[in-house]
């Protein structure tokens, strides 16, 4: 059984591999229940670009072009980056 927080990464890399999923998937994926997976991706949404969307055609999905590791800069900080 893998722990917490090791799942949570594993779920964002498979995320940004797969790009799109569902909550079954994801918790049948990492043999875990749906409401762990909807807390886990509740989590992770608050620091990566994690959408779920309810309804018929929902899914998990992660913002396209977002790479886990990358650092995205606001554009305020990037025009204090250039200027230096």
């Amino acid at each position: 059984m893998i722990d917490t927080a090791k799942r949570r990464i594993e779920i964002i890399k498979y995320l940004c591999k797969c790009r799109t999923s569902t909550v079954e998937q994801l918790a049948f994926e990492f043999k875990v229940s749906t409401r762990t997976t909807r807390r886990d991706l509740l989590l992770l949404s608050l620091k990566h670009p994690v959408e779920i969307k309810q309804g018929n055609g929902g899914g998990v999905c992660v913002m396209e072009g977002y790479r886990l590791g990358m650092v995205y800069l606001k554009e305020t900080q990037v025009d204090v980056l250039k200027k230096n």
